[in-house]
């Protein structure tokens, strides 16, 4: 989501993922049904850029850690600690930022209300933009 509309200058109002769609399948011999949830993509492209790295982050560091393969670097989704280990930094306005938190805390406070307690802040990097600033990503899912 952009942090606002350059337009109207319309407060961010939330960063929830949109659901597209809630399913069970229960496959014919088995005991359990599978649940499914299909959202929204939260890191297509931006002004032609994709995430080169994407972040799962909850706050906790308990298993929170993706292991490097051969070539030294974490492959797939990161998680808390290789956030950590980065050294990246979200630099924004005060302004931008104070917006950003107060959706987060819409966002918390309604999943509060649902008893909904398992989500993550996700946070897609790309380092590479052509006036070499970094473009972010961040939904919560």
């Amino acid at each position: 989501l952009p942090i606002q509309n350059s337009a109207n200058r319309v407060p961010l109002r939330s960063f929830l993922v949109k659901i597209v769609g809630l399913f069970s399948i229960k496959i014919k011999g088995t005991k359990n049904a599978i649940y499914l949830v299909c959202m929204e993509n939260c890191l297509s492209e931006l002004q032609g850029l994709t995430p080169e790295h994407v972040f799962d982050l909850k706050g906790s560091k308990a298993g929170r850690y993706v292991k490097p393969e051969c070539s030294g670097k974490a492959k797939g989704v990161l998680k808390d600690l290789n956030w950590k280990e980065s050294l990246l930094k979200i630099r924004m306005p005060k302004s931008i930022l104070k917006n950003i938190k107060e959706a987060l805390t819409r966002d918390v406070n309604m999943m509060r209300a649902f008893n909904i307690v398992d989500y993550s802040l996700l946070v897609g990097v790309n380092t590479e933009d052509v006036h070499n600033r970094r473009r972010f990503w961040i939904s919560v899912i």
